[in-house]
């Protein structure tokens, strides 16, 4: 049963200040509704058409026309609800995904039978507001947020319940929002605490790409694990996996360990007092150095290096100790010497450095020097002095041919060797990896021999053997993944440009997220251990671009395919190739009838682009997400009709905007929401040049014919009941039947059959379906209908082929009943003004499954309370029917602007109907009337000490086309709207809207549920669900790019 017809027409204002004020276009005009037939049963895929049926050929009753702000067919694109029949009970089948984030925000598919449009879905006991019934087999709803673990699945109409226990499962979201602490050394072995949601006894914590050593979970938001080696200074990327994948760039940062390599001078009086010179790695100022028992704080001397007070001692040999706190600790290799009297000699420090020069060297020289006017020799070349304080000067190593030179000071006694050695080249490591438990690697190059050690993750590891070719070194056990290697000379640390590599045999453990978007787009972990180079990710069959993060992870981005499981599978990793079978399903990111959810935006965003009607998905549709040309954010859609947007600096709120050929544009301004659908609708061709060779100007093949109607017979009685008439009255009695939902008409009444001025037979035509026989019976005097009593019999049914229905009708049912309407925060109504002109009121009544009755609509009036009579008892046939009350202030002519409330599925009369409080009028302040329209703003005000409205609905409409070009959701609380990059639009790829005349219509829209612009469906901002609104347009000039003028 069809649930949603593609609504191609759109009424502008223009031509709704006509057709909607006048009486006859209103009741004879072309209306649409779906041509499957929403009461025949018959089920069809997801695509409708819209068809236009003939205006009726017999009588109707003259009828003082209700507001109308824009119907279900207006100038809205919303589908109107079309009630179903209620059959059987509903009865699930299956239902995909079976499980999605406790946050919510997951299109479910149901499917089964019985599907009916009153019916409700509860996930976990939670009702399910956002259900869009596709047809009497399918149905779709957005998940509401509930607790992990197990929910039941509940589906009901009014002809019963279906329980499918277990049905879904809520996990929790895995989160990583923090490290405690964010810092360690790079050996590796801090306790840190991850903090998060979501997290169990087989989360893996990365670190980079290696892996924590040991992972403890001590509750669902807290890891304790312990950091894996790592090179320093750098802030890498912290992961926590399962089935899952959460991770935070940045979130931790490896310290060089603290080193110090040498206290110069070496030497010092018993006294204390004399500066020293600290050399080392890692140190700051939290760094305290101990001559035995007596400590001297690390001072920073202003040059990047640090100087200590030496403490003093008893004469002879101190061991020195430096203490970093929770950073590090460790002894001199070599112990500093107190003595009652220094003999100082000269010394050098380090006593090797590389051939090309440019090391740091410390020299130390007997007697103290000050200021940097000493001068320093390497053999006959002159060293370029640093600093010269005390008796440490400090130079740049000239560089020299390979080999030892003596190294002079001016003004000093003595002097000291100093070796070059041949600057170190690196080709290679073998083997390729070593295990987790360690093993040897050699390094090959050249000039290997002057290298004092190799350097991996902030440890020094002393070479087992080494020649000028190939060093070969230890490589101390470790867990899976990689660290860079360096080797040092002196002091100096030379990075070689290779990654030592722990790996074990090929293992694959679990792949993550589990789902995705069908538009692709998704950024996939594969976690496993012992990734070689060279692998690849196969989704679905098609290859994906694949970075090897580690030995443990894989990252591919999805390519996009149809909804449903796909197979993975992971090859050239030099072991073979595995299939993980089905661990990844494509699912829908649409949001069922359009709008925004699945949270807050964190760096990804997927759009999907949706025809507006048929729901099928916009192929080749060009997103944009952010409002200027410069956005880096824009794509195409694929066949999904999706896009997905990851970036780190991708942060809400967004305003997102699509659009096509040959189609509308839609925007939603500033949305923080995950996942948005937009619906485009296909706009007609337009004119072309007849003379033109490529102009196609032929008429579009015909609709189908609709089916043939029903026809409803019988004998009317009751018309000699009424009161005496008044001179000139003519009795006089109309039949018809219920409509299927407000605003329809239908293909009813042969000429005369349903008219009668007394009691006798009829005979019409009727919609097919369920429906509800009604007859008002009254007089006319001038023209005028006057209806006293009514006829009503239920439980009518036409389907194809079926005889016609039969029913005796007796108008027996006295319009004597009645209420006060009274309108809250209503404009003052002047009585001949243009506006505020008069307040209107109708009522419409709903049969259910038989469809609705209209008709109820001669309410005006200037002052309050109005008088709402001539109604119906609820009793007798009319027991349990509903009603509808719509009222509002309009003006003296035509019902734009206006504004008006609704008070749904009423029981009973009350003495006073009070309506939801109107919303006021917008009034537009930029542009102004007739002003040019050339820089894309639009600004309007409201009376702000009444309440806003939930959204603001705009629609742009160029007038010399006919029909919306742009339609754009605007929170509440705004009160102006930019469309992206006039008035050249050179930075955006949209549709250019034609030089000329614009009409921009504003609403004010307050619906009867709680509503975010960051999660919606519009489901729910259909005009069914609205609770008020308030409507205003302005015409407006476009100016042609580049010009002064239109």
């Amino acid at each position: 049963m069809e649930r949603i017809a593609r609504w191609t027409t759109i009424a502008i204002v223009a031509g709704c200040l006509v057709a909607c004020s006048d009486p006859q276009v209103r009741d004879g005009g072309s209306q649409i509704e779906p041509t499957t037939g929403a009461s025949s049963g018959s089920s069809d895929d997801h695509a409708g058409s819209s068809t236009s049926t003939p205006p009726p050929s017999g009588e109707r009753p003259p009828r003082t026309q209700p507001p109308d702000l824009g119907s279900e067919t207006g100038d809205l694109p919303f589908p109107p609800p079309t009630p179903e029949i209620p059959g059987d009970a509903p009865v699930v089948r299956s239902l995909a995904p079976v499980s999605g984030p406790a946050e919510g925000g997951t299109l479910v598919v149901v499917r089964g039978e019985h599907f009916t449009s009153d019916v409700d879905v509860y996930l976990g006991g939670v009702v399910q507001p956002a259900v869009d019934v596709i047809d009497d087999l399918e149905l779709w709803f957005m998940t509401e947020p509930g607790e992990a673990g197990l929910a039941s699945l509940r589906v009901e109409n009014e002809a019963g319940v279906f329980t499918l226990p277990d049905a879904y499962r809520y996990e929790a979201a895995l989160r990583l929002d923090s490290l405690e602490p964010a810092r360690g050394p790079s050996s590796g072995g801090t306790t840190v605490q991850v903090h998060g949601a979501g997290f169990g006894p087989d989360t893996r914590v990365f670190f980079g790409d290696r892996e924590a050593r040991e992972v403890t979970a001590l509750s669902s938001r807290v890891l304790e694990v312990v950091t894996p080696p790592g090179a320093p200074g750098r802030a890498v990327t912290v992961r926590a996996v399962d089935t899952r994948l959460a991770s935070r760039a940045g979130a931790f940062t490896w310290e060089e360990a603290p080193r110090v390599r040498a206290v110069l001078p070496a030497e010092g009086s018993v006294a204390g007092g004399e500066a020293l010179r600290v050399f080392g790695e890692g140190l700051g100022p939290d760094c305290t150095l101990r001559f035995r028992n007596l400590g001297a704080p690390l001072v920073e001397d202003g040059r990047g290096g640090f100087l200590i007070t030496s403490p003093g001692g008893a004469p002879g040999l101190a061991e020195v100790r430096w203490d970093c706190g929770a950073r590090g600790s460790g002894v001199l290799a070599e112990p500093f010497t107190f003595a009652e009297e220094v003999v100082g000699s000269l010394s050098v420090h380090p006593e090797a450095g590389l051939a090309a020069g440019g090391d740091l060297v410390a020299v130390v020289v007997p007697q103290e020097v000050s200021g940097s006017d000493v001068r320093v020799w390497f053999g006959a070349d002159e060293a370029t002095v640093v600093d010269g304080s005390g008796r440490v000067v400090l130079v740049m190593s000239p560089g020299g041919s390979p080999g030892t030179v003596e190294v002079e000071v001016e003004g000093q006694p003595g002097a000291a060797p100093f070796e070059y050695v041949p600057n170190p080249s690196f080709d290679g490591l073998s083997p390729g990896h070593v295990t987790t438990a360690g093993g040897t690697m050699t390094l090959s190059g050249t000039g290997l021999d002057g290298v004092d050690s190799v350097v991996l993750e902030g440890r020094e590891i002393v070479p087992i053997e080494r020649t000028g070719e190939a060093l070969t070194f230890a490589v101390p056990p470790g867990s899976e993944g990689s660290a860079s290697l360096a080797v040092r000379v002196g002091w100096l640390v030379l990075p070689t440009g290779l990654r030592v590599e722990w790996r074990d045999g090929i293992a694959f453990d679990s792949f993550a997220p589990a789902s995705g978007p069908s538009g692709g787009g998704t950024r996939v972990t594969v976690i496993g251990r012992g990734f070689g180079p060279g692998c690849t990710v196969r989704v679905g069959g098609e290859p994906l671009e694949t970075v090897r993060v580690g030995t443990g992870l894989l990252e591919a981005t999805t390519p996009g395919g149809p909804v449903g499981p796909v197979d993975v599978a992971v090859s050239g990793c030099g072991e073979g190739s595995w299939v993980f079978e089905e661990p990844y399903r494509y699912v829908s990111a649409a949001i069922a009838s359009g709008g925004a959810g699945g949270g807050v935006i964190d760096g990804e965003v997927t759009v999907t682009v949706r025809e507006f009607g048929t729901f099928f998905p916009v192929e080749g549709a060009t997103v944009q997400v952010g409002v200027r040309s410069t956005t880096p954010w824009v794509a195409t859609t694929g066949p999904a009709g999706e896009v997905t947007f990851q970036d780190p600096e991708l942060r809400g709120p967004q305003t997102v905007t699509a659009f096509a050929p040959d189609r509308g544009v839609e925007s939603i301004v500033d949305t923080n929401a995950r996942r948005v659908t937009l619906m485009l609708a296909q706009l007609p061709p337009e004119p072309c040049d007849p003379n033109d060779p490529d102009c196609d100007d032929s008429p579009p093949p015909p609709r189908p014919p609709p089916p043939p109607p029903g026809f409803v017979q019988g004998y009317l009685t009751g018309m000699e009941k009424q009161e005496v008439l008044p001179d000139g009255a003519i009795p006089r009695a109309y039949l018809e039947t219920t409509r299927e939902f407000q605003g329809f008409r239908n293909p009813e009444v042969a000429p005369g059959s349903n008219v009668l001025s007394e009691n006798g037979p009829f005979g019409f035509t009727a919609r097919l379906g369920d429906f509800a026989l009604i007859a008002r019976c009254g007089y006319l005097l001038d023209g005028v209908f006057h209806a006293r009593r009514l006829g009503v019999v239920r439980g009518l049914s036409q389907r194809p082929g079926d005889p016609p229905a039969e029913a005796q009708i007796d108008c027996n049912i006295p319009l004597d009943r009645g209420f006060d309407l009274q309108l809250p925060n209503a404009p003052t109504v002047v009585p001949g003004a243009f506006f505020p002109g008069r307040i209107e009121a109708s009522i419409v009544f709903d049969f259910s499954s038989e469809g609705v009755l209209e008709g109820f609509d001669n309410y005006r009036g200037i002052t309050q309370p109005m008088r709402i009579a001539g109604l119906p008892p609820l009793a007798g046939p009319l027991a349990g029917v509903l009603y509808t009350v719509t009222a509002g202030v309009y003006p003296t002519q035509g019902t734009l602007p206006g504004t008006n409330s609704w008070a749904r599925n009423m029981r009973r009369y009350p003495q006073v109907l009070r309506m939801p409080p109107l919303l006021p009028l917008p009034r537009f302040l930029v542009p102004g009337p007739a002003q040019p329209f050339s820089d894309g703003y639009i600004e309007w005000e409201i009376d702000d000490d009444l309440d806003p409205p939930d959204f603001w609905l705009l629609t742009v409409t160029a007038n010399n086309f006919g029909f919306d070009r742009w339609t754009v959701f605007v929170p509440g609380d705004y009160r102006s709207f930019h469309l992206n990059d006039f008035p050249t639009w050179a930075g955006f790829a949209g549709p250019e809207l034609p030089v000329g005349s614009l009409q921009v219509l504003v609403r004010a829209i307050r619906t009867e549920a709680d509503f975010s612009i960051d999660d919606f469906s519009r489901t729910v901002t259909g005009q069914g669900r609205w609770e008020a609104t308030s409507i205003e347009y302005e015409n407006l000039m476009l100016r042609a790019p580049g010009t002064t003028t239109p």
